[in-house]
């Protein structure tokens, strides 16, 4: 059976991994290596279309904690020069 890995860590990727059997959580891989489906550097999916979802929802969800820090650094700065 063949799942795709999406890892959204570091070095964005998606891989396809053929996999044993699979249960609620873990996959079992060829090479008889037991893994989490969801991680938190990566998760498996039936196709690659929801792997790349997953990764592009990841990322979206990334800059908006980013926007919202730089918007907090910006008025943390404003008071700084206001002193």
């Amino acid at each position: 059976m063949t799942l795709y890995l999406a890892k959204h860590s570091y070095n964005i990727r998606i891989e396809e991994v053929e996999i044993v059997s699979e249960t609620a959580q873990f996959v079992t891989l060829q090479s008889g290596r037991r893994e989490k489906k969801i991680t938190d550097y990566g998760a498996y999916f039936p196709t690659r279309q929801e792997a790349k979802d997953f990764i592009i929802r990841k990322k979206t969800s990334d800059m908006k904690m980013a926007e919202t820090r730089l918007a907090q650094a910006c008025a943390e700065l404003e008071k700084a020069n206001a002193l």
